[in-house]
């Protein structure tokens, strides 16, 4: 075999073996959805469950925190956030035994409404946080975690504003057809006053928690304290045994939008207008305005 014949040969082993990787991956992708799916709709709830329900990178574990600390007596001597607040799909696959949790349990999970049974007696709280903010921490999650070379431009029309629609899941949690018992929380609520959203949240849970048991979820719940903790609260390390140093980011709330060029934007608020618009979320996303409120991502 020539020279210009090797080298077309390794060009066609190469293209197939990325199409065969690819389709392998695709595959791998779709089996964990759909465990995922079953799972959660074969789900044993107790009528004290407690589900954190957000779309990722939305505040799911600040709540978990604020309910830690309201439930327990709060110490931190727990090994990881996961052990004691799980991922609910994840369960399925990291071993994780439910069943053996105290009442009550409570969870986490980034699953669609439709994936839950119409009837749910567990107790649901749903976080949401400024759209563009979400993209924007999502994005810088993953590049700077796993995918170093995640373009922006493509994770948002293919991901964020395609098959992976922040949109359609918030509209969906926030529209409630099935009537589910759902507290409502605006992540940026928490951090303009963080004991108002604690006291209401306590309602909810039907407590009533001492001025030191408030006191202690302030301090604990603190950007400057969880990222102290960061390793109790991040992805548990992975194969490659990096650490997850990028879990808790600083940054400030209303400056995601500050990313997006005219077209993102344009493409953002007709989807927003479409899907959102109607339950006056509040969010203003005019150009260049934001909020200077530091933030735990």
């Amino acid at each position: 075999m020539n020279h210009s014949n090797r080298s077309l040969s390794h060009s066609i082993n190469l293209r197939l073996l990325k199409l065969v990787t690819a389709s392998w991956q695709s595959l791998f992708n779709v089996e964990k959805i759909l465990k995922r799916k079953i799972f959660i709709q074969e789900f044993d709830a107790r009528e004290d469950d407690i589900c954190v329900v957000t779309y990722m990178r939305s505040g799911t574990t600040l709540v978990q925190m604020m309910l830690y600390q309201l439930l327990t007596d709060g110490n931190m001597n727990f090994r990881h956030l996961a052990d004691i607040s799980p991922l609910l799909e994840d369960a399925i696959s990291t071993g994780t035994t439910l069943q053996k949790l105290p009442s009550p349990r409570f969870f986490k999970t980034h699953g669609d409404y439709k994936y839950f049974p119409r009837k749910l007696n567990a107790r649901i709280i749903y976080v949401v946080r400024n759209g563009m903010d979400v993209a924007s921490s999502v994005y810088h999650y993953y590049k700077d975690y796993t995918m170093p070379d995640l373009d922006w431009n493509k994770f948002l029309d293919k991901n964020f504003m395609g098959r992976n629609n922040w949109f359609r899941h918030t509209e969906d949690w926030l529209e409630n057809k099935n009537g589910f018992n759902i507290h409502y929380i605006k992540y940026e609520d928490i951090t303009r006053n963080m004991r108002k959203v604690a006291e209401d949240l306590a309602a909810f849970l039907q407590i009533r928690p001492s001025g030191e048991v408030l006191q202690r979820v302030l301090d604990r719940c603190s950007f400057q304290y969880m990222k102290e903790y960061e390793t109790k609260f991040g992805r548990p390390k992975i194969a490659t045994n990096k650490t997850d140093q990028y879990f808790i980011r600083k940054g400030q709330s209303g400056t995601g939008q500050l990313e997006f060029d005219s077209r993102q934007r344009e493409k953002f608020i007709s989807l927003y207008e479409k899907h959102l618009a109607r339950f006056d979320l509040g969010y203003d996303y005019s150009q260049n305005k934001t909020a200077a409120i530091p933030a735990l991502h």
